[in-house]
């Protein structure tokens, strides 16, 4: 089950929020050696605000996360737009409509790649629901190049907004998604996924 953590809801989510953050600092500072900040030993960031959403894939029978993400909107400065802007040759896009993902980040004891891609496919799902349900119509993020042809297998209707960059000896790019209801069937057929998969607590998400 993939939960969608807003602003309205997450006082219902303190102790699974603060252990994605705990993952966060477990993947990104500790195994990646990210440049980042974890005080209290969470990692946390200028871009985790109140109008940051949150999915976090739970498993159903452990209780343990599997992966995560947050979602924010560009109209507000964002990652893509305040540290990587040149990787987008026609400026950042931004807009109502336009949303930025970032810090994906799986569960630090997945030791097997298996595991790992499952639980990006599964999101993936997820991102597309809640990108439908606000009424979105593209979605963009920034990541390494090696993770390019899961996004494109996926299913996603994907286009580079810039050519791949190196950023502390790894190269990455610069992408934007569209918003489609064929693309949510792609990545759920992909995913070998029938049902939706988002948990919403309480229900009183706002559909645009």
């Amino acid at each position: 089950m993939i939960h969608l953590i807003s602003n309205d809801n997450k006082h219902l989510y303190g102790e699974l929020l603060s252990k994605m953050f705990q993952d966060r600092k477990s993947v990104f500072i500790d195994r990646l050696d990210w440049n980042l900040v974890a005080p209290n030993g969470e990692e946390r960031d200028a871009f985790d605000t109140n109008d940051t959403i949150y999915l976090i894939v739970v498993d159903d029978n452990k209780g343990d996360i599997r992966s995560s993400l947050r979602l924010n909107p560009t109209i507000n400065p964002h990652l893509m737009s305040e540290l990587f802007s040149e990787l987008c040759v026609d400026g950042v896009p931004r807009g109502n409509e336009v949303w930025e993902i970032s810090r994906y980040c799986y569960n630090p004891d997945y030791t097997k790649r298996a595991d790992r891609i499952r639980a990006l496919t599964e999101i993936m799902c997820g991102v597309m629901e809640c990108a439908l349900l606000y009424g979105w119509e593209k979605l963009t993020f920034v990541i390494g190049t090696a993770l390019i042809p899961h996004c494109i297998g996926c299913g996603w209707e994907i286009r580079p907004l810039g050519l791949p960059q190196k950023d502390n000896g790894q190269s990455i790019c610069a992408f934007e998604v569209k918003v489609t209801r064929a693309g949510l069937h792609a990545v759920r057929n992909n995913a070998s996924l029938r049902f939706p998969t988002l948990k919403i607590l309480p229900s009183n998400l706002l559909v645009a």
